[in-house]
């Protein structure tokens, strides 16, 4: 077996404990509501870095969340122009999945179970421009 094959093998398997593991040493930190109204200021530098420099939320600071207002602020600089600086309006909302997990395997179908879990999702209600790039 390649080096490729088995870390393909592997990766789902390795991506699924680390869930787990991540869960395990931050899940106390997951937001405990389901929606929040706040607002946070971007800024798209004119060499292309994205800065999240404040934001105004009553939500905790965790992994996810860092990942979700990381991805909000790229999808939002896609608008804007090298040197601007915009405050968002925005709502976050906790929203819970239930996939069926993967595992058909005859022999055991009590193992076939749901896997679920949480996002946060971040949609704009607003958004000002502060500096306009000139």
């Amino acid at each position: 077996m390649s080096k490729q094959t088995n870390e393909a093998v592997f990766a789902p398997i390795e991506a699924h404990y680390k869930s787990i593991v991540m869960h395990e040493t931050w899940g106390h930190l997951f937001p405990e509501g389901t929606h929040y109204e706040g607002s946070v200021r971007v800024a798209f530098s004119i060499y292309g870095n994205i800065d999240v420099l404040d934001e105004q939320i009553d939500i905790g600071s965790s992994p996810w969340w860092h990942n979700a207002i990381t991805e909000f602020a790229g999808l939002m600089t896609e608008d804007m122009e090298g040197g601007d600086v915009c405050e968002f309006k925005i709502t976050v909302d906790v929203v819970s999945h239930k996939d069926p997990d993967e595992n058909n395997d005859p022999e055991h179908p009590e193992d076939d179970l749901f896997d679920e879990y949480e996002t946060i999702e971040v949609s704009m209600l607003e958004k000002t421009y502060l500096i306009k790039a000139y």
